[in-house]
């Protein structure tokens, strides 16, 4: 993923984390636009905290930016 496009991601998912959860879905919409990628990338990563519990959805948005960046969804993953 390019640095221009994590960028805009992390502003996305920023904004997305500040939101009540029955705003995010309107918001993603008119935010993402047509640009599919980028609010599979978003959901994705919201997903990704949903999993990991109510301690890591407590953290700040830079936490979970932090937190999610580490998992870059174009880098090989082990195997299990």
């Amino acid at each position: 993923m390019s640095t221009d496009r994590w960028e805009r991601v992390k502003r996305v998912l920023d904004e997305e984390l500040h939101l009540a959860p029955e705003q995010q879905p309107p918001y993603l919409a008119s935010t993402c636009g047509q640009d599919a990628r980028l609010r599979a990338e978003v959901e994705s990563r919201i997903a990704s905290s949903e999993e990991a519990g109510s301690h890591f959805l407590g953290a700040s948005a830079p936490t979970v930016l932090e937190i999610t960046s580490s998992a870059d969804p174009h880098q090989a993953q082990p195997s299990r």
